[in-house]
């Protein structure tokens, strides 16, 4: 059976794809803000990007609020960690490339606004982020302040403080940290130079090989089970993804902030029962009926088998998104295993009318995967 199952890895933004702020011209205007960053990230302008930038007060944001630590310091580290603005703003933006933007939500409550998005990413599925919006104290200009990733239950500024806490074992003060981001000093631990190794050079396997063979402490600690997740992740390996799905569901199987990476283990293990719940709780985290999350529900029952529940989600995506093209698909494969040749014809000739697809008897006379549809009478009345 030919589905077009749509996986859940997700591109994370962690260390190295970092928060970013933006200035508009739409002063506390969070809706025009929005219009403009999503021009910004539609048309890949690297330049502008570069400009809209202020890495270094949010990262001193974050480190004021650790206050065991010297302001001079806190201040050095924050320039050192972020010492090549643009290079990140270049990764943060090629990060969305190719994927398809979608503004789900904005709330606003007071001065501060949360923006959610939807990134589609095609065969490599969907992620998840809000952007944390206020203005700027300092001028009437919007600034993204922080953003939280749905996929990993965790805000940006939760991260960074993750990577920093993680970063400090063995090391005697928080300053050692502060010499390995300014160059002064190679590294705290072997963990924490194969983590900056692999976002300098972006070679996966040394961060990889090293996490495998690392201890339990340090395979059980949060930040790193996320990091490896979003290193797999990258890596074009379906073993690999694999065994770090395994690794999620080992330290995170009964946290339900993990449920929509967990959806993909249970899909792959055929436990397809759970592969459904863990969507469902991810949708209540959302706190949004979306349509992809029912396009995921439908394709796994319809790989389960459960044809009319696939045909019944199919239909719910369908009246939240109607122009998501991959729903209409999903019902494609539907309607060829049941040879239901009638409901197909009726929807290609749909998909014609709304997506503008011009089939022709070669598309269908070239895939055997329709050779039941190309012999039937249905067919041969429609081309």
């Amino acid at each position: 059976m030919k589905i077009r199952f749509f996986s859940v890895q997700c591109s994370v933004f962690l260390i190295g794809l970092s928060l970013c702020s933006f200035t508009s011209v739409y002063a506390n205007n969070a809706d025009g803000f929005l219009d403009e960053l999503d021009l910004v990230v539609e048309q890949g302008q690297v330049d502008k990007f570069e400009e809209l930038i202020h890495f270094e007060s949010l990262v001193d944001d974050v480190l004021l609020r650790m206050k065991s630590i010297p302001y001079s310091t806190r201040k050095a580290l924050g320039k050192g960690f972020l010492s090549n603005t643009k290079n990140a703003a270049k990764t943060l933006l090629d990060s969305f490339a190719g994927g398809d933007v979608k503004r789900l939500r904005l709330q606003t409550s007071g001065n501060i606004s949360k923006a959610l998005y939807r990134i589609g990413f095609g065969d490599q599925g969907y992620s998840y982020i809000e952007w944390i919006i206020k203005p700027n104290h300092n001028s009437r200009h919007l600034q993204i302040v922080d953003y939280y990733s749905y996929t990993l239950g965790k805000s940006w500024s939760d991260m960074i403080r993750e990577f920093f806490a993680f970063s400090q074992v063995g090391s005697s003060n928080f300053e050692e940290l502060f010499l390995v981001f300014s160059g002064q000093r190679n590294t705290i631990n072997e963990m924490t130079k194969k983590m900056t190794d692999y976002l300098r050079t972006k070679n996966p396997e040394p961060f990889l090989t090293a996490y495998e063979n690392a201890s339990e402490e340090v395979r059980s600690n949060d930040f790193m089970v996320d990091f490896y997740f979003r290193v797999a992740s990258e890596v074009a390996d379906e073993n690999q993804y694999r065994r770090a799905l395994e690794v999620v569901a080992k330290y995170k199987s009964d946290d339900p902030k993990y449920a929509f990476i967990l959806m993909d283990h249970y899909f792959y293990l055929e436990q397809f029962d759970k592969a459904i719940q863990a969507l469902d709780s991810f949708e209540a985290t959302l706190g949004i009926e979306d349509s992809a999350i029912a396009l995921l529900k439908g394709n796994t029952q319809s790989v389960a088998g459960s044809y009319e529940a696939a045909l019944s989600s199919y239909s719910k995506a369908k009246s939240i998104e109607p122009t998501l093209e991959d729903i209409y698909w999903g019902e494609v494969n539907i309607y060829v295993v049941k040879e239901d040749y009638k409901s197909l014809v009726a929807l290609f000739a749909h998909m014609e009318s709304a997506f503008g697809y011009l089939f022709s008897r070669e598309d269908f006379l070239s895939e055997p995967y329709y050779e039941g549809f190309v012999q039937s009478p249905e067919f041969a009345a429609w081309l």
